[in-house]
């Protein structure tokens, strides 16, 4: 059974804006066409790290892992506020 996660507003925002960055450097893997694999090996992550993200399956990603996936892909990722707010950039 699901343990159901309730967010403050603050909370709800950074994670939105984490997934929002999730999807915006899994489409520049697949510019790439790298495989979740290649993407996992690059960020040295595990796979089923990278799947459960790519599928939608973790809901609340942690801000390392983005942080990793983003410089596999050469994007720049900053946290900039305690508002919770991320800065993407692409390199």
């Amino acid at each position: 059974m699901s343990k159901i996660i309730r967010l403050n507003s603050r909370d709800r925002d950074y994670t939105t804006t984490l997934n929002k960055i999730v999807d915006q450097i899994y489409n520049m893997a697949g510019e790439r066409s790298w495989s979740w694999l290649v993407l996992a090996d690059k960020a040295s992550l595990a796979i089923s790290t990278v799947y459960r993200l790519g599928e939608k399956i973790t809901k609340l990603p942690r801000f390392k892992t983005v942080f990793l996936l983003s410089r596999a892909v050469g994007a720049h990722l900053e946290l900039v506020s305690s508002t919770a707010s991320a800065k993407y950039a692409r390199s």
